[in-house]
């Protein structure tokens, strides 16, 4: 289990877009190379309150065997070229071909603040 609060603070006069939060798994493989395993998204929530969400991640996989090997063996796993923007965007990823990796249990606390004085409720 890994329990480590994130907090993030968004200031804005005009909203634009839909706050994500992406998540990227990486690890160092027996030879001490960084790899990226998984990735995954979630909205979050714009509602004041406790939330909990569970973020699928997936994680990227070669279209043959052969390029898995050559991957293993020389350390250039698949990855996006721009993972965070890839990922919020969902451009370009119906051609991928991906892998279940797990669930990550993600819980917001969320705070609203002087909306009404903007004319946001």
């Amino acid at each position: 289990m890994w329990n480590y609060p994130i907090e993030a603070l968004f200031r804005s006069l005009n909203p634009y877009g839909w706050p994500q939060l992406v998540i990227t798994c990486s690890g160092i493989d027996y030879l001490g190379r960084e790899n990226k395993y998984a990735y995954g998204c979630t909205y979050i929530p714009v509602v004041p309150g406790r939330h909990e969400k569970y973020v699928r991640m997936f994680g990227l996989v070669p279209n043959t065997w052969t390029k898995r090997f050559m991957a293993w063996l020389t350390g250039n796993f698949s990855d996006y070229i721009d993972a965070p923007k890839t990922l919020a965007e969902a451009e370009g990823r119906g051609v991928t071909k991906v892998k279940a990796e797990g669930l990550i249990k993600v819980v917001f606390q969320v705070t609203l603040r002087n909306l009404d004085k903007y004319g946001y409720y």
